[in-house]
Parts: C-alpha cells; structure tokens; sequence
C-alpha cells in the first residue's frame, strides 16, 4: 500500500507542477504569436488558469490524502517519537511549506485571479497581473523545494 500511495502522491505532485509550468512555458508564449485583441488573449490566460484551480483544489485534496497515507503506511502508526528524527524533521519542514504553498496559491486564487477577471479591460489590470505572477513563481519555487524534500525524505 505505501508504495501505491507513494506512486499517486508523486503522480499529483507532477501534475501540480506541470500545470504551474505549462502557463508561463507553453500557453503565453503561445498566444504571443497569435494575432488578436489584448483582451481575447488575457481572457484565455484567465479561463486557463480558472480550470487549473479547480483541478488544483483536487489535487491538494489528494496530497493531504496521500501524504497521511504514506506515513500511515511507512510506519504503522502515527508516534510522535518519529517526529524526532531527521526523517520527521524533514517531513515536519515539507508540511510547513505545503501549508505556506496553500495559503499563497488561495490569495492567489481568490484575491488575485478573481481581480483579474474583473479588470480585464482596465487600467488596474496590468497591476493584478503582476501581482498574480510573483505569487504564482512563489507558488512554484515551494512546490519544486517541496518536491525535493519529499524525494530526499523516500530515499
């Protein structure tokens, strides 16, 4: 059971991050190339990464699911005393970050994304926008240190 909790964790943490890579690598060079008003262009972006949330909301879903599990089956058992190795000190940073990456990603979502859809032909959109893209780097960065504790912590 570890090892096929373990194998669903990862494959969520690939799709977590392959979608926070595919806006910036993939759909707004893309779109870049096509020749249509700001706003057309800006609305996809939007919609993109409205669609991406709700995936997203599943995904963390299935990492807080996957990650009680994989310690579950690890260990058996849920003691304390595992906390106070290397290993749980570890695991202990990771989950710290997760919930930093949680409460970044929904200011994110909720008090930027949202704003954006709202000012989509606007002045203040420029400002969201920027806004949007240093939370969603920040985003990334703790995904990708996450992705490296939890590596180094399986091995």
């Amino acid at each position: 059971m570890y090892l096929f909790s373990l194998y669903i964790h990862v494959i969520t943490a690939i799709i977590w991050i392959g979608g926070q890579l595919f806006l910036p690598l993939v759909l707004i060079p893309a779109l870049k190339k096509i020749e249509c008003d700001n706003p057309i262009k800006r609305s996809i972006v939007i919609e993109t990464g409205i669609v991406f949330s709700k995936v997203g909301k599943w995904l963390m879903l299935i990492f807080v699911l996957t990650g009680i599990g994989n310690f579950y089956f690890k260990f058996h058992s849920f003691q304390i005393e595992i906390f106070q190795s290397r290993y749980g000190e570890l695991l202990l940073l990771k989950v710290t970050l997760f919930l930093i990456m949680l409460a970044i990603n929904f200011y994110h979502e909720i008090k930027v994304g949202l704003r954006m859809k709202e000012y989509l032909n606007n002045e203040e959109y420029e400002r969201i926008r920027k806004i949007a893209s240093i939370t969603g780097r920040i985003t990334l960065l703790l995904s990708l240190i996450i992705a490296f504790i939890g590596l180094y912590i399986t091995k």
